[in-house]
């Protein structure tokens, strides 16, 4: 029944191996899937045999999955068949019954999706608000009253930009692996296995803010080092917060266990109930079996006519640049792959020349999810990254800069996207919460200039 299921959703494994595969996302999701496979090994009790007791639950998740194949992002899509493949496999995950996916559990199931490139996306920019604001207080503890300016601190005309890397995504998702972890492990219920992972969430933000903190005193020169150990103590500092995060979760995990009382034992129901379950079982098999075929089906229809069928691109009367730095900008063909993506792109791509520079122009039509940043498309291309200070050029735009680098090719990627009132942006997730908000109106245009560093 179970592998029913699981053909029933292949969309969702083909996306995740693309996802995998693309290097666009981190693959912190398969340490999450391979824990959920090592405690389920531990704790072989938790798996519940009796699937088709559950088979109405586990048939509404998968109405709600075939469902938001029709308007749904495909993160939706497959954490909804990941609900439906946990409550076949393991139950609900509440108290009582003594053989459910735990807490604990059902979170590294759903952290086993790629999911911190969305989380950058749409938490980034929030994020890094509520850690400028709360960095604040601590600041003027120790006797440096600054100021925010949207994500910056301002004490005495120095600005410390807090940029995207700063945003604690990373560190979010590890705190609430740890946590997952820690309450599987220690079979946490579903009262006390909740209560870790908001714990966890809490604890990361704080987490975030000491790091932020104690690097505002390093950027600033209240503190000074070497210049060759600067990276090391940046990375160290992030580190030791981490750590420390850890211990706190270790101990809250171990007093919620103490605290959790014993779980019930599983009831034999009588007979007459196993004859009737008997009866039920055969009729909704074939309903169950039938709801998986056309689930099936409808994935194989909609992925032909998406690949058929394209948006058209919103081009209008725009107008496009000449030059950029004084240097003149001649048009070159995009790759087949981003001419593939520009189909479906609210607005229209355009790749250029300038002297020894590479522009590449988006006019953007209305906030989408589809603006990726330069850095993610890098990764897609197999470059490392590194995330270098805000450039600031001769008209006083400011631009997110990172290194980008592939065995001996290095290059530098400027980016910055703005509106036509004078407005910009020098990440995505700043950007699109703007234009949901209404703080800004399209259309807008992304700048991306690489140049090869010699």
């Amino acid at each position: 029944m179970i592998y029913a299921l699981v053909l029933a959703v292949w969309p969702v494994w083909t996306w995740y191996v693309q996802r995998l595969t693309d290097r666009s996302d981190e693959p912190l999701g398969i340490v999450a899937l391979i824990t959920l496979v090592v405690m389920l090994r531990l704790h072989p009790q938790r798996l519940d045999r009796s699937f088709f007791a559950r088979t109405p639950a586990v048939m509404a998740a998968l109405a709600l999955y075939f469902l938001s194949l029709f308007f749904a992002p495909k993160l939706v899509s497959a954490l909804l068949a990941l609900a439906a493949i946990g409550l076949a496999i393991g139950g609900d995950g509440r108290e009582g019954g003594g053989r459910n996916l735990t807490m604990g559990d059902w979170w590294l199931l759903f952290l086993s999706l790629p999911l911190v490139a969305s989380l950058n996306f749409y938490l980034g920019y929030p994020l890094r608000l509520a850690v400028t604001a709360m960095a604040l207080p601590l600041l003027s503890i120790t006797g440096f009253a600054s100021s925010a300016l949207g994500t910056s601190i301002s004490w005495h005309g120095q600005i410390v930009e807090i940029d995207a890397p700063c945003s604690g995504i990373r560190m979010l998702w590890a705190s609430l692996y740890l946590a997952a972890t820690l309450a599987s492990l220690r079979c946490l219920n579903f009262k006390n296995g909740f209560a870790l992972m908001a714990l966890a969430v809490v604890a990361s933000v704080f987490a975030n803010v000491l790091r932020v903190t104690s690097l505002f005193y390093l950027e600033t020169g209240i503190v000074t080092v070497p210049q060759r150990y600067s990276g090391a103590v940046h990375e160290g500092v992030g580190v030791a917060v981490f750590f420390m995060l850890a211990i706190c979760l270790l101990y809250l995990a171990k007093l919620l266990e103490r605290r959790q009382g014993p779980r019930d034992e599983m009831v034999n129901p009588p007979a007459d109930e196993v004859e009737q379950a008997g009866r039920q079982k055969k009729e909704l098999s074939r309903i169950f079996y039938a709801a998986c075929a056309v689930c099936a089906l409808t994935s194989v229809v909609l992925e032909r006519q998406s690949s058929s069928s394209h948006l058209d691109a919103a081009v209008g009367n725009v107008s496009w640049p000449t030059s950029f730095d004084s240097a003149p900008l001649l048009t070159i063909p995009l790759t087949p792959a981003t001419a593939e993506f520009a189909k479906n792109f609210p607005g229209e791509i355009r790749v250029y020349t300038a002297g020894r520079r590479t522009v590449v122009l988006r006019h953007i039509e209305q906030a989408t999810r589809q603006l990726h940043p330069a850095a993610d498309c890098y990764k897609a291309s197999g470059y490392e990254i590194k995330y270098l200070p805000l450039f600031t050029d001769r008209e006083g735009n400011r631009w997110e800069t990172l290194e980008a680098v592939k065995g001996t090719e290095r290059l530098q990627v400027r980016e910055r996207i703005y509106d036509g009132k004078g407005r910009g942006w020098t990440d995505v997730s700043a950007w699109y919460w703007a234009a949901m908000m209404g703080e800004t109106r399209g259309p807008w245009w992304s700048v991306a200039v690489t140049s090869t560093i010699d």
